[in-house]
């Protein structure tokens, strides 16, 4: 009967701890460093998709737009599939966990824009296959490209110069998760979000192989 009753008890602890931490499902994920990462370049949470569409609008009363949208499970599987499966190839792995940001800042040079989508999938190996995936579709279009192995960060990085604009891809894969990013960028290759946004993430930006014009 004592051991039933430490058994009960235990289970109950357990159970206890996982209803604390339940809110924290993304707890020590990128994703987390992602969303904080977001948040420390002024880019607000929005309660709904809709929402986010409309960032522009907020230019109409400011210098700068900036949301983002962060979802789960069912719904986090639409918007990812959306989002990054442009070529229809990605494995039909479900990420538990999916933001959508999106940026709009006018410079000295003109409107600046910026969008990022973070998936955090349950193993390496399904973070892996889609990231792999990722990176050719990006290196199909790219004018200048660069891919980069490494222990804690591996990256696809390319760009297309057309004749009035400048526009950078970046994919990103740390553990469980997978980024993709692509903005405009000015004549000397800048994108204020993108540089602050990748300094705060530690990640190289993909603006970094844009050639600077005179």
């Amino acid at each position: 009967m004592k051991n039933v009753r430490k058994c009960i008890s235990v289970l109950l602890i357990a159970l206890f701890a996982v209803s604390m931490t339940g809110c924290h499902l993304f707890s020590n994920k990128t994703i987390d460093k992602v969303e904080k990462s977001l948040t420390s370049c002024g880019v607000k949470n929005v309660r709904t998709y809709s929402e986010l569409l409309n960032t522009s609008l907020q230019l109409k009363t400011s210098s700068k737009a900036a949301s983002y949208y962060f979802c789960y499970d069912e719904e986090a599987k639409e918007r990812f599939y959306k989002a990054f499966n442009e070529s229809h190839k990605l494995p039909k792995y479900e990420p538990v966990g999916f933001i959508a940001a999106f940026v709009a800042e006018q410079s000295r040079s003109g409107l600046q824009t910026a969008s990022v989508h973070t998936a955090e999938f349950r193993t390496e190996k399904e973070a892996q296959r889609t990231y792999e995936q990722n990176s050719k579709d990006l290196m199909m279009k790219k004018v200048d490209g660069k891919q980069v192995e490494d222990k804690t960060c591996s990256y696809t990085i390319t760009y297309i110069k057309e004749e009035n604009t400048t526009t950078v891809y970046g994919a990103y894969i740390m553990g469980t998760n997978v980024t993709e990013i692509e903005a405009t960028v000015d004549h000397k290759g800048i994108n204020i979000f993108l540089e602050d946004f990748c300094q705060k993430m530690k990640w190289v930006s993909p603006a970094s192989i844009v050639p600077v014009e005179e």
